[in-house]
């Protein structure tokens, strides 16, 4: 029989999860919003390969977001997300106004995303298919701010179950890696072009 895992250690693997998402959410970022120039050098290089790598780290980004703040419980399974740390927190008479109100904040964003989810990443809605995107339920403040609260969620349930603490979710070896690539692609376009 398999033990039943604390509430701490229920939370660390909800964080990991929060990590990754922080991870290819900032990794999509590096790549493709944040620079003209590496988006331009990554268009000469692989211009399908790199479109299509920042298709996939998007979807795969809504994905996270919905794993995180889908309900407590959905028909008879237990989805580890922020809503059932909220229950599980408030069972123990551990929940504060700030988890709760962070919480919320989290289930705002996932309002936004959630039905393009639905019919598009993990459906093909016949009529979504034929629609622009994403982009128009929710803006680049949004998910900034969705990751502030994450952030912050992250934070203060772990003070609250004096769990290992990290001061940010934010990985900075993904950073590295991705910064090593677009170095090594200029070392390689330069290279070509001196052919």
């Amino acid at each position: 029989m398999t033990e039943v895992p604390t509430l701490k250690e229920e939370f660390e693997v909800f964080r990991r999860i929060a990590q990754r998402c922080r991870k290819v959410y900032d990794t999509h970022g590096k790549l493709f919003s944040r620079d003209a120039k590496t988006a331009e050098l990554l268009r000469a290089i692989a211009d399908n390969f790199f479109n299509d790598l920042a298709d996939w780290l998007a979807d795969y980004h809504i994905i996270l977001v919905a794993r995180l703040t889908d309900p407590a419980n959905t028909m008879s399974r237990t989805n580890l997300s922020s809503l059932y740390l909220v229950e599980a927190l408030r069972g123990q008479n551990l929940l504060t106004p700030e988890i709760e109100g962070l919480s919320s904040q989290l289930t705002t964003y996932r309002e936004k995303i959630v039905n393009w989810r639905n019919k598009t990443i993990v459906h093909t809605d016949h009529d979504a298919a034929f629609t622009v995107g994403p982009s128009e339920a929710h803006s680049l403040e949004d998910v900034e701010s969705f990751h502030s609260a994450l952030d912050g969620f992250c934070s203060a349930v772990s003070e609250r179950l004096k769990a290992r603490p990290l001061s940010t979710i934010r990985i900075a070896e993904s950073f590295h890696g991705v910064s090593a690539l677009i170095m090594a692609l200029k070392r390689v376009q330069r290279f070509g072009d001196d052919r």
